[in-house]
């Protein structure tokens, strides 16, 4: 799920400029893991499941309910609902080469 950065020679090259190391690089689009994406199912179904709530705060009325605020509830349940879409499609992918017959 992380790449490990150990000296500074691949950090830099990788565009950072932060003189403490080992840094901790997100690296999404790498992660193999022996469950074969079961994580990004289980991520998806979290993020689904936040989104969920800020639907249900955001109703009229609601504690997250403010027309004038620039944060709006349902713009974030859109947002966070296309991540979980994003979740499971990666979830779809790493499942696909899985399959015995």
């Amino acid at each position: 799920m992380f790449k490990l950065i150990r000296n500074y020679r691949e950090f830099t090259a990788a565009g950072g400029h932060c003189d403490r190391l080992p840094i901790m690089v997100a690296a999404s689009s790498s992660i193999q893991t022996a469950t074969s994406g079961k994580v990004w199912f289980w991520v998806g179904v979290g993020v689904f499941v936040l989104a969920f709530v800020i639907w249900f705060l955001s109703w009229t009325n609601g504690p997250l309910c403010d027309p004038n605020s620039p944060f709006q509830g349902h713009g974030v349940w859109h947002l966070l609902s296309a991540a979980a879409v994003g979740c499971l499609y990666k979830y779809f992918r790493a499942e696909e080469g899985t399959q015995t017959t």
